[in-house]
Order: structure tokens, then sequence, then C-alpha cells
């Protein structure tokens, strides 16, 4: 918004922004950058969990072992949802407290020199699998990675699957720029992230509903 309007935030010379509450994609870095002049900082906290990492200069997301103690639920993988126990805690202990993200664990040690443990990625909300209208079972956060081919474009604004009864509609928010040739590459990558034998539709929308809850979901099933 402040790039479209013409706005110049340089002249404010922020030594940083710092970033919180959705995983940070490369094109989403590369704009505030762009915007601010500044460089752009990742988080990674919870209301429950506190400040669980921050990204060190050198771009390793650091944790705070110290503070939160920092898990996944599965301890034989690398990938999979995070579990937490806070520290500092004394009153009303939380021992390894699920939040309900999915997260990738990095080993090594990162440029900068510190020694706390490393995240690689913190990849989006986990959830109990979804079930498409073929029969196909994804995981929940799959349909938040379809468009990373399409979304350093910035011709999508939203978009959200609608799963009701034997029907599958993708409804999307564009902008001005959007052509016939996007339509094709979100046909496409879809079919290649759920499958060429789903059948679905695609609408072009001018907004989203909010849902009760005021979250946004990629997908929802309608009963």
């Amino acid at each position: 918004l402040i790039r479209d309007r013409g706005f110049d935030l340089r002249g404010l010379r922020l030594k940083a922004v710092f970033l919180t509450a959705e995983p940070l994609r490369a094109h989403q870095r590369l704009l505030i950058e762009e915007v601010t002049g500044s460089r752009c900082v990742d988080t990674y906290g919870s209301a429950e969990g506190g400040m669980i990492a921050v990204e060190c200069p050198a771009g390793g997301l650091h944790t705070s072992p110290a503070t939160t103690w920092l898990e996944l639920r599965d301890s034989a993988t690398r990938h999979g949802e995070a579990v937490v126990t806070d520290m500092m805690l004394r009153a009303f202990p939380m021992i390894r407290y699920a939040l309900g993200d999915e997260i990738v664990l990095r080993d090594g040690t990162c440029e900068c020199g510190r020694a706390q443990p490393l995240i690689a990625s913190v990849e989006g909300r986990a959830g109990e699998p979804i079930v498409l209208p073929n029969g196909r079972r994804i995981n929940a956060n799959l349909p938040s990675y379809i468009f990373k081919a399409i979304a350093n474009l910035g011709v999508i604004r939203r978009y959200r699957f609608v799963h009701q009864g034997a029907a599958l509609e993708l409804q999307l928010v564009v902008s001005a720029a959007f052509q016939p040739a996007h339509l094709a590459l979100v046909r496409s990558e879809t079919h290649r992230a759920l499958g060429e034998d789903l059948a679905f539709s695609i609408k072009l929308v001018e907004a989203l509903p909010d849902l009760p809850n005021a979250k946004h979901r990629d997908y929802i099933h309608v009963a």
C-alpha cells in the first residue's frame, strides 16, 4: 500500500523493521526493505511461549533456550509441530505446550558465531488433514504453499478454497494486473499441488468475507 501510493519511508532512517505473526516469505522481505530502506528482521514468538526466536545479523533465526525451550512433538524429526517449555514460570509451569505451529529446525551453527539453536523456517499453522472432494487427504498447511511461484508477481491479493459438498471452488481477489496467463498458472500450480485428477473451479471475487473468528484460512469446508 505504501509503495502503490508513492510514499517513501526511507527518510525515517529506521534501523530495522521487526516482523511477527505470520511466516515471512522472501518476496515480502524484499518489498518491506524496498519501501523502508532498512533491514527486515524476522522474529518468532507466541502469547503462551513469549519471544522464542530472533533473527541475527547473519540471517540465522536463533531460539532463546534460557527463557523458552523449543522442541518438536516428534523428537525423531527436524520438521513438525512445535512444543515449548517456559523456563521462567514458577507459579503455573508450562511444559511441552503445543503451539499449533509447524516449524523446521536447522542443524549446525550460525555464521554469526552465536551458540543458540536455530530454526530453519516457520511454515505456518498445524492442523488436521484436509480431505479433498476426491477423497485425497493432504496436510492442513498445503493450500498455503501452492502459489509460491506466482506470489512475487503481486497479482493475487487473497485466495481461499471453498469446499461445499462435492464441489471445490478457488476464490481469488486479484489486482488490476491479473491476466489470463496468470489464471492458467494458478490452475497449473493447484493441480501440481493437489493432484491432476482434482476437479475445481476458479472464481474472481471483489473480497473474501471474514470468518466468525476473524482468522484467515486458505481452505474452508462449508457444511
